[in-house]
């Protein structure tokens, strides 16, 4: 596991001879950076109720500011979770022959090690979650932290925290282990822990305490496969400090038999003060739920909404036209309604867990609904936008979509292709609302499928006014960006050249993550890794709202 490769096969032993390098694979962990501190966080709290007495205000804490100096030049750091059973830290520079700070191995992982080196072995998950990366505040010492928590995906049932504020402690003793783990929290805590696919956010709550909150994930049984949870989707928000559970709210909605689950939650601040104020969530019966946690006591954090009779409500229920629910997987993004008004809350719906999830064909779709700080049911209040246009032009599979009004609580897409989802978490940026959809090749023998990058107006879900993409890779965005369709536009009675639009989405021929973006004055790039292995790289004009703060109140 340490990388010692004597006792391989090519190498005279009996253990799996690895053809590529010791490293464990990288399937669905990405990387993040972490470098000096560079969050926002004022060094005196508001003094204003719930945060009266806040700890971050107290004379023996440390000033945020004193913490940003003190580790400005702390070495850079690159940490992913891998199928070698690790969470690994890297110097960033990757010049320095002992590169790799740190290797860390989960408990809800261990218990798999030893299946690594049978010449046997077929592929499994071990760490594949994304780590999330966020500075804290410790009661505990008074002093501000640098945490790095994570999930393990279908590598096992848990959630873990290390302390990484310092990568020069980082060695291989009991000490500094000590000092670098901070918890675990597993199915062992709480038998409504599921497989943790949900990625946790660490954030400052209305009590004065800082922790992670995320969902239960899924298949939360056992790992000999007996019920053991209500079966319900759970939200869990546990101490960053100690790993000690703060509150636990259940939705009341899952069943033992087909347990439901809570996928990666969104937390934002609805006011700016730094303070986690509401909690957005989707789960697999289709549910988008909304959190209330800011009240200043955790006993009264809750399920936003409930009915009559006191049992929980979600926002709104995804189903397709046929009134079958749509499985909610994806991290929803949240940004403001029209004119600064409302919450819109966007996600889209499918899953892509588990083998069985290769030959869904099921009606998938994605929504830009309105939090208004009401309920609301059905698709009657919502503008359904659609793709009007699709096919492969000079080689670039493209589509054109609709423009038809938004409804008075938001918009819908449904997804056209068989087989196609989204369950990458999308991005709003710029007044655009960015998604990419796949639709994985069925034969569980072959890998790969094909995505579509697409890009919308975010309030109404109409495609945009401007080319997002350079077709003609001129660097510039023009009419020769536009694509010709099939249908009269102009209304001139035929269909030739002059019926042209600007593009919604582009397809590819492998499967594609929520893209990274870079951004220059005049020109975007979208680059994603693919799952045959390369980089794509796609061209963008970044419209005029492109440069400034491109995300409102969700935090990390």
């Amino acid at each position: 596991i340490r990388g010692d490769s004597s006792n391989e096969r090519q190498n005279g032993g009996i253990f799996r001879t690895r053809t590529n390098g010791v490293l464990g694979d990288i399937v669905n962990s990405a990387p993040v950076f972490v470098g000096a501190p560079n969050a926002r966080y004022q060094d005196l709290w508001p003094n204003v109720a719930p945060l009266i007495d806040a700890p971050e205000n107290a004379t023996s804490a440390q000033d945020y500011s004193a913490f940003k100096t003190s580790k400005a030049n702390r070495l850079p750091m690159v940490y992913v979770g891998t199928n070698g059973g690790t969470v690994n830290g890297f110097d960033a520079d990757f010049t320095a022959s002992n590169a790799e700070k740190l290797a860390y191995v989960p408990n809800a992982a261990f218990n798999n090690l030893y299946r690594l080196p049978d010449p046997s072995y077929a592929h499994r998950y071990f760490v594949d979650g994304s780590p999330t990366a966020v500075d804290a505040f410790f009661s505990g010492d008074s002093s501000w932290h640098t945490v790095l928590a994570g999930g393990l995906n279908a590598g096992g049932q848990g959630i873990y925290a290390l302390d990484i504020t310092d990568p020069s402690t980082f060695a291989a003793t009991s000490t500094s282990a000590q000092n670098t783990v901070l918890w675990e929290f597993t199915d062992a805590d709480d038998a409504d822990m599921g497989y943790s696919y949900s990625q946790p956010a660490i954030v400052r709550l209305h009590n004065g305490q800082w922790a992670a909150v995320f969902g239960n994930g899924y298949n939360n049984r056992d790992n000999d496969g007996s019920q053991s949870t209500t079966g319900d989707a759970v939200l869990f928000l546990v101490d960053i400090e100690t790993g000690s559970l703060i509150r636990k709210i259940s939705t009341e909605y899952g069943s033992t038999g087909t347990p439901n689950g809570l996928a990666t939650p969104a937390v934002i601040d609805f006011d700016g003060d730094f303070v986690a104020d509401y909690v957005y969530a989707g789960d697999l019966e289709g549910n988008m739920w909304k959190f209330d946690i800011t009240d200043a006591d955790p006993v009264n954090w809750d399920v936003a909404f409930r009915d009559g009779s006191n049992v929980p409500q979600p926002l709104y229920v995804a189903k397709d036209a046929s009134n079958n629910r749509q499985p909610i997987t994806v991290r929803p993004d949240i940004g403001r309604g029209q004119n600064g008004l409302n919450i819109m809350v966007y996600f889209g719906t499918g899953i892509y867990v588990q083998t069985s999830d290769l030959s869904d064909t099921s009606s998938q779709s994605f929504y830009g609904i309105i939090d208004n700080g009401t309920r609301f049911t059905g698709r009657s209040n919502l503008g359904a936008q659609t793709v009007l246009f699709q096919a492969t032009v000079s080689g670039t599979p493209l589509r054109v979509t609709s423009d038809n009004a938004t409804g008075s609580r938001g918009w819908y897409m449904d997804l056209p292709d068989s087989g196609e989802r989204s369950v990458a978490n999308p991005i709003l940026r710029a007044g655009r609302i960015i998604f990419v959809t796949t639709v994985p090749n069925p034969d569980p023998c072959l890998s790969g499928g094909t995505s579509w990058l697409m890009e919308l107006n975010a309030l109404n879900g109409k495609r945009l006014d401007i080319p997002p993409f350079d077709l003609n890779g001129d660097g510039l965005f023009t009419l020769l960006d536009y694509v010709q369709v099939n249908f009269d536009v102009n209304g001139d009675g035929t269909v030739d050249s002059s019926d042209i639009l600007p593009p919604s989405g582009k397809g590819f021929s492998t499967l594609l993550p929520t893209p990274g973006i870079l951004t220059s004055v005049d020109t975007e790039y979208k680059y994603t890794p693919t799952s045959s292995g390369s980089l794509e790289m796609t061209t963008e004009n970044p419209g005029q709202f492109a440069l400034g703060r491109q995300s409102w109140g969700q935090l990390r």
